[in-house]
């Protein structure tokens, strides 16, 4: 099978490659039905149309596809049933994992959430792991994470513990939630959390690859 060979190839599969190759797989590849270009900043959509012609279109064979403008796309959210799955294995570990929707990007309440997300299992010193992890020890690991792009979003919290404690971990897991609900966070806690949201975003942006794998994940 294709597995069986190396991914970059072998010594001699890539010393045959000719000029010709290169032209035929550019031509195949490089089309503009196979490639995702994002733009942001002051540019409007016109202005942005034009850059693409001028400077990539050239070099792609075929008619690219109309661009879509996820500003002006109307959003249709799915309905979400609640389900539990149980999958046993022979292990004496338990990973625990729990999603709902939340919003989407665009959403005004989008940071709001995000702060929350943070305080409550997003950094080393939040709810979870203060109180699960380093009070309780029952945990190796235990965290929430918001993960949410242009048409949806979920809210993912996870933990992996041993069979001895993993119903007391899911009862004062439980419990957390329940504490948000009714008294929120502390003035501290959200002092805390701003700072390391901002320093996340800072390290998101630190380079042009994780600053467009961002907007893909944002915009698509």
């Amino acid at each position: 099978t294709s597995f069986a060979h190396p991914i970059l190839g072998s010594y001699e599969s890539v010393k045959s490659i000719t000029m010709d190759d290169m032209k035929a797989y550019r031509k195949v590849k490089n089309s503009s039905q196979n490639v995702i270009i994002s733009l942001s900043g002051g540019l409007s959509q016109k202005e942005a149309e034009a850059l693409v012609e001028k400077y990539i279109l050239p070099f792609c064979d075929q008619k690219p596809r109309s661009p879509t403008v996820y500003a002006d796309k109307e959003v249709f959210i799915p309905t979400i049933k609640t389900h539990h799955t149980f999958v046993k294995k022979d292990t004496n570990q338990v990973y625990f994992v729990m999603t709902t929707p939340t919003i989407r990007v665009e959403d005004p309440n989008f940071k709001t959430l995000s702060l929350g997300a943070v305080m409550f299992g997003g950094n080393m010193s939040s709810r979870l792991n203060s109180r699960i992890r380093e009070q309780e020890g029952l945990v190796y690991t235990i965290y929430s994470s918001l993960s949410s792009n242009a048409l949806a979003g979920e809210l993912m919290s996870y933990f992996l513990t041993n069979k001895e404690n993993a119903r007391k971990t899911i009862s004062l897991f439980k419990e957390e939630i329940q504490k948000v609900l009714n008294d929120g966070f502390s003035e501290n806690e959200l002092e805390s959390s701003k700072h390391i949201l901002i320093t996340n975003t800072l390290i998101k942006d630190d380079s042009l690859e994780t600053l467009f794998a961002f907007l893909l994940l944002v915009l698509y």
